[in-house]
C-alpha cells in the first residue's frame, strides 16, 4: 500500500487536491491554508491530510464496537480502509469503487488477506449495491468526499433501504452544502460548490427522510481545501 501511495504522490507532485480525501496524491513539501470549523490556519500538506486520516479513524472507531464488517463505497484502492484496518482489529473490510484500475489494484493489494475484499460499484446503479448482501452483518457503512460527485443523494439511500435490517449505521466524511451560512467563508463555500457541480442535496435528503434517524452531526471539521471542509453526519435507519 504504502509503495502505490509513494508512486501517486511522485506521479501527481505539484497538484493539489479538492480536499483531504485525496491524502495518497498530495505533494510533501506543499504548505496552504486548512481549515478546522471556521477558524483558518497554515499547515503542511501533509500534516494536514494526517490529521484528516485520524480524526476520521477516530469517528469511525467510535461507532464500530458492535459490528462485524466496515464498508467504504467509493473506496479508492484502499487506503484508507487500509488504516482502519491498521487500528481496528477483529473486523471484516470491504470496498466498493468505481473505478476498474482503482479494484483491480485493491485486489492485487489485499490478495493474502482474507478479511478484505473490493467489489466494482456504481453510485447510480442500484445493482452494484448487490454485493452489500454478501457483507456479514452487522455493518457500517462510510462515503468518504464520495456523495460529493453525486448529482442528488437520493439514489443513494434509496439503494441502501434494501439493505436496512443489516445496516448498523452510516457514516457520511462529506462537505455539505448550507446556504443559509451568510459569513464570508460561508458564502464562499457554497459558491465553491456550485462553481464545482459538487453535491448539493445531502444534508436536506437525511432530514426529509422519516426512516433515517441522525446520530451526531458535526459540521465543517476540517478541510484540506478550506472551501470544502469535511463534516461528518452519522445515521442509522429507524427499525
Amino acid at each position: 500500500m504504502e509503495d502505490v501511495r509513494r508512486f501517486q504522490t511522485e506521479i501527481t507532485s505539484g497538484g493539489q487536491s479538492s480536499g483531504c480525501q485525496r491524502e495518497e496524491g498530495a505533494h510533501p513539501s506543499r504548505m496552504g491554508c486548512v481549515s478546522f470549523g471556521d477558524e483558518l490556519y497554515e499547515l503542511d500538506d501533509v500534516a494536514a491530510q494526517e490529521k484528516s486520516v485520524e480524526i476520521l479513524i477516530d469517528a469511525v472507531a467510535g461507532v464500530v464496537e458492535h459490528c462485524a464488517t466496515i464498508v467504504e463505497l467509493g473506496a479508492g484502492y484502499g487506503y484508507f480502509l487500509y488504516r482502519l484496518k491498521q487500528r481496528l482489529s477483529g473486523k471484516k473490510f470491504c470496498g466498493a469503487d468505481f473505478s476498474k484500475n482503482s479494484v483491480k489494484i485493491a485486489k492485487r493489494i489485499f490478495r493474502r488477506d482474507p478479511d478484505v475484499c473490493f467489489h466494482a460499484f456504481n453510485f447510480y446503479e442500484p445493482a452494484t449495491y448487490r454485493f452489500l448482501s454478501e457483507v456479514d452483518p452487522p455493518f457500517v457503512i462510510i462515503t468518504r468526499h464520495g456523495i460529493e460527485q453525486v448529482s442528488s443523494a437520493k439514489i443513494v439511500f434509496d439503494a441502501l433501504l434494501e439493505y436496512r435490517d443489516a445496516v448498523h449505521s452510516v457514516l457520511h466524511f462529506e462537505p455539505l452544502y448550507r446556504p443559509e451560512e451568510r459569513t464570508l467563508l460561508g458564502m464562499l463555500r457554497c459558491r465553491y460548490t456550485e462553481s464545482q457541480g459538487y453535491n448539493r442535496d445531502l444534508l436536506p435528503e437525511i432530514r426529509r427522510r422519516r426512516e433515517i434517524r441522525v446520530l451526531s452531526e458535526e459540521i465543517d471539521v476540517i478541510g484540506c481545501n478550506p472551501l470544502h471542509p469535511t463534516s461528518i453526519i452519522h445515521w442509522e435507519f429507524v427499525k
